[in-house]
């Protein structure tokens, strides 16, 4: 079996597309299907065993990730102004773990 790499950034717009051809009316809404592609992951073949634990891991993870946390507002701060408007910082007292390398 030949190994491809993993094809990543599809794009569901061609790049040469007039703007009369890209706004969307009435009738292309009706016409409108979602785009979809392919996944060729191309992993090696594994025991039963270990795609059960990983599919146990993935949905612990999900659901760690995803549980209400209840925080107490200590204090509002501007962190920077922007030309969009301020950004803030909730000071909550207290420190949150949050794990920004799942990628699920």
């Amino acid at each position: 079996m030949e190994r491809r790499p993993i094809r990543k950034g599809f794009s569901i717009m061609e790049d040469n597309i007039d703007d009369d051809e890209h706004s969307m009316s009435m009738a292309s809404c009706a016409d409108y299907r979602p785009a979809r592609f392919r996944s060729e992951l191309l992993l090696p073949h594994a025991e039963d065993e270990l795609v059960k634990d990983a599919a146990s891991a993935i949905r612990q993870e999900f659901r760690d990730c995803s549980k209400w946390k209840r925080l107490r507002c200590r204090n509002v701060s501007v962190f920077a102004e922007r030309d969009r408007g301020p950004v803030y910082v909730v000071h909550v007292g207290k420190s949150i773990d949050f794990d920004w390398t799942w990628e699920g």
